[in-house]
């Protein structure tokens, strides 16, 4: 974790030289002379990976002296600084910051010794397995279900067009059965008739090209005594030689770099026959990289019915399964998560197991505790991914072990959270949320982050992890001190389970640690709790970075909250106001402030004006709450750019007046819920001051509740920022002959009219409009007739219909938009659903299959359409 250690500790240091309002500002010159050796030290885990002894061991100095460093600035800086009412003792500052340089210069000198010695390249370890082992040859024969569907398609690349040399990755995340396909595949009658020659070889993450050629000429049959002798272009002059001319089939197991595909390419021929290079690998970009086409062939956990019969195999073989046992065994298989690995681990323990009722109820309920005790080379298989990691992307992965089992996590707040623990390195060219996008992405394309849910735009919404990725993820932050979750009961966090920096909690076992916990922990996510202990717990630490306590009811003035003044994120719900004391937080990122589910959209309550005087945050989020409107306020500070860095922004009643705007430059989010009293209380508002906010890329504008058509003139004078690229819309009732409002926006690409944001029965679409538009959403809106064709909607990509009951039908020239890609009826008038359906029809006697329709409810349909 010496990457992530490191990176924090740079924003912290970024902290100090860009001083809250009052506080002092220290050295710079000493303070960036600290900086240059972190960064240093950063740049020297990014060119390094994994290493041997004594570059462990020096990595690991790294990041203990990174911690220690930033708990001291914090101890001994930051929170000094921050009690603005105490004698600052400057001197001792000073002693620290120094103190600081002065460790991380020996280190860095520690560094350049090793790096004049030798490249870290040379010393990275050599003991993984290596390339042409025999995991093909030694496997005998494996399993197939849940495979039939994969080898049909790969079969079809192998033997059909293009005639020229053909690159065929199979790609997914360990323990999914890539090895499996691929030796499935290269023993298939069909493809050993079809292929003159076939060869494969076990690659695996520390190659060396000589080992490849030996694999590959060994599994031929072509390898004598003297090639033992040759140089490693001399043993590729022979590989190639011995292609030459041949249709051929080469398998490379287990890629993971790019180089080895550089390093070998050149030594298979292209003869124009239909030769076929299959490969397997966990990382997409290595895949993508391989195959120039940038098609790869991605692997999918096991649905249901495919887990059990794949458990039920080999637990039974040809044998029945006992009529008892099968509904437990679905059960078995559906808790190993589709992952193929667990459930032949879990498959070999049944066969050799107690076929009792009782014996099988536990096991489902102990899936992921059995598996990682009764077959470590299991884990293992799934380590390596974690393990030839890059030092940047370790904690983030790690991370993920705070959350609960099959837990599914918003991607918006896993990055904001990896950017308040100082997971990511701040860039010149990006936000830290921006970076820690990057990374995530990263994650998903090495196969370890699984996607849940998308948006309408293809963006990832929602992921999660693998189960047994997860217990690697523990006890792996386990052995860095990194995490904690105490959930677990695992004997492997008994011994000194508050060492840890980081908890992950179930508050009601909070009595059994009473105050043996560690001072520096810096994150604390609560996924239970009551007030009352969870607020005694929490004070207990005073550098707390994170505070997550979403699942919490607090029912008490949360006063220990504002007490915690190094809290970068902070997550609470709340009936109450905050206390004007909420100011004091001056180093807050994010806050997230929910009021209870029995707030009504009416009972809202202003923040305090200080909220007004915390001038890094960049995500606020409020549900039942409004800001304060600063005109006339006495706040402290320079008026006009308080709350320059905010970004984000979901709030209630926001009045849009010029002081506001001045505060929040650079918004980019921006979601309001408003509730008038009246249709005369909207101009206060200044809706029309909306235009000013030129950073501002998504909006969502709601009106609760909606009133009579009357409302539509108080908000005629809606006008829109031109960056705008999303726009939500609801219960602003604007006459649909002012629509040139929105469609005039040059650059939205996204846009959702919901619960009467127009009013009237018809909409003409006006040509010219909506150039970019890529998805649109009409939700309970009252419109009867809708003209428009592909002209008005030239970029359409999706159409969503949700509860027009009036709706008579869409329009046919909606067939005729080339990019259409998909039409979503749910809940709406039987015509319109069946205008949906004739659309379908004619462009698929037109030869367009790429065209889907989706109605629900179905029933009026044919069933082969819908």
């Amino acid at each position: 974790m010496a990457y992530g250690a490191l990176a924090s500790l740079v924003q912290t240091l970024d902290q100090i030289l860009h001083p809250a309002p009052n506080h002092i500002l220290l050295d710079k010159q000493l303070i960036e002379s600290i900086k240059e050796r972190v960064s240093f030290l950063l740049d020297f885990l990014e060119d390094s990976s994994t290493s041997n002894g004594a570059v462990e061991v020096l990595i690991t100095r790294i990041r203990d002296a990174a911690y220690e460093s930033e708990d001291e600035i914090y101890i001994s800086v930051i929170l000094p600084a921050s009690e603005s009412n105490k004698e600052r003792n400057y001197g001792s500052f000073y002693k620290v910051l120094q103190q600081v340089l002065e460790r991380m210069d020996s280190i860095k000198k520690e560094v350049m010794k090793i790096e004049q010695g030798c490249s870290v390249k040379n010393l990275e370890s050599k003991s993984s397995k290596p390339a042409g082992s025999s995991r093909l040859a030694s496997s005998g024969k494996s399993s197939k279900v849940g495979l039939d569907e994969d080898m049909k398609q790969i079969k079809d690349r192998l033997r059909g067009f293009p005639s020229k040399l053909e690159i065929v990755p199979i790609t997914g995340m360990g323990g999914i059965g890539k090895t499996t396909l691929a030796g499935n595949i290269y023993d298939d009658p069909f493809v050993v008739y079809h292929f003159y020659i076939r060869a494969w070889t076990t690659v695996s993450k520390q190659y060396r090209v000589r080992e490849i050629f030996l694999g590959l000429l060994g599994s031929m049959k072509n390898l004598g005594n003297q090639m033992n002798q040759a140089s490693d272009d001399q043993l590729g002059e022979c590989l190639y030689k011995s292609l030459k001319g041949n249709r051929y089939l080469i398998l490379m197991d287990d890629l993971w770099d790019t180089n080895v595909w550089d390093e070998v390419k050149k030594f298979f021929p292209d003869d124009n026959n239909g030769s076929r290079i299959l490969i397997t690998t966990r990382l997409s970009n290595v895949a993508l990289y391989a195959n120039s086409s940038g098609t790869y062939h991605q692997m999918h956990l096991l649905n249901e019915t495919e887990s059990w019969n794949l458990l039920r195999e080999k637990v039974f073989g040809n044998e029945c399964c006992h009529p008892e046992l099968e509904e437990i065994g679905k059960k078995i298989a559906r808790n190993c998560q589709g992952l193929p690995l667990a459930i032949v681990v879990i498959g070999g323990h049944l066969s050799n197991s107690s076929k009792s009722q009782d014996y099988w109820e536990h096991v489902a309920k102990n899936v992921r505790s059995i598996v990682s005790t009764k077959d470590e080379q299991c884990l293992e298989i799934l380590s390596w991914s974690y393990n030839y990691l890059p030092h940047h992307l370790k904690a983030c992965l790690l991370y993920f072990g705070a959350f609960p089992a099959a837990h599914e996590i918003s991607i918006s707040k896993v990055i904001k959270l990896w950017a308040a623990e100082g997971f990511v390195k701040p860039l010149e060219t990006k936000s830290l949320e921006e970076a820690a996008e990057t990374h995530l992405e990263d994650l998903i394309g090495r196969n370890l982050v699984l996607v849940r849910t998308h948006r309408f735009n293809g963006k990832i919404k929602t992921c999660s992890i693998h189960d047994l990725l997860r217990e690697i993820c523990l006890r792996e932050a386990k052995k860095e001190d990194f995490l904690h979750d105490m959930r677990s009961s695992d004997h492997l966090f008994r011994k000194k389970p508050l060492s840890q920096r980081r908890l992950s909690i179930p508050s009601e076992i909070l009595d059994s640690y009473g105050n043996k916990y560690n001072p520096s922990v810096q994150s604390l996510l609560y996924f239970f709790g009551h007030s009352h202990r969870v607020l005694a717990f929490t004070a207990n630490f005073k550098l707390l970075r994170v505070l997550d306590m979403l699942a919490v009811k607090l029912d008490v003035c949360p006063i220990e909250i504002v007490q915690l003044v190094t809290l970068r994120y902070l997550a609470f719900i709340y009936d109450g106001m905050l206390p004007e004391s909420i100011s004091k937080l001056c180093n807050l990122q994010t806050l997230i402030f929910y009021r209870g589910m029995g707030v009504t959209f009416v009972d809202v309550l202003y923040l305090p004006m200080g909220i007004w005087k915390m001038p890094r945050l960049r995500h606020l989020h409020l549900n039942g709450s409004a800001l304060p409107n600063p005109s006339g306020a006495q706040i402290d500070g320079d008026s006009s750019v308080l709350l320059e860095k905010l970004e984000t922004l979901l709030v209630q009643d926001l009045r849009l007046s010029e002081e506001v705007l001045r505060m929040i430059p650079n918004l980019k989010i921006l979601k309001i819920t408003y509730t008038p009293r009246s249709d005369q209380d909207i101009p206060s508002y200044y809706l029309n001051n909306l235009v000013s906010l030129h950073q501002l890329e998504t909006l969502k504008c709601a009106f609760v509740p909606q009133y009579s058509p009357a409302f539509s003139n108080a908000t005629l004078n809606l006008v829109f920022p031109l960056n705008l690229k999303k726009l939500t819309l609801c219960g602003c009732a604007i006459p649909w002959k002012n629509i040139t409002i929105v469609g005039s926006l040059p650059n939205l690409v996204a846009l959702k009219l919901q619960i009467h944001a127009f009013e009237g029965p018809e909409w003409e679409a006006n040509e010219g409009e909506f150039r970019l538009l890529q998805y649109l959403q009409l939700e309970m809106i009252d419109l009867k007739q809708w003209t428009a064709d592909e002209t008005h909607f030239p970029s359409l990509k999706r159409l969503s219909i949700q509860e027009c009951f009036h709706l008579e039908k869409i329009p046919s020239g909606f067939g005729d938009i080339s990019t259409l890609e998909l039409i979503e009826i749910d809940n709406s008038s039987e015509s319109a659903a069946r205008s949906a359906v004739e659309i379908l029809e004619e462009q698929q006697d037109l030869g367009n299959y790429d065209l889907q329709v989706r109605v629900h409810p179905t029933i009026y349909l044919r069933q082969d359409i819908t």
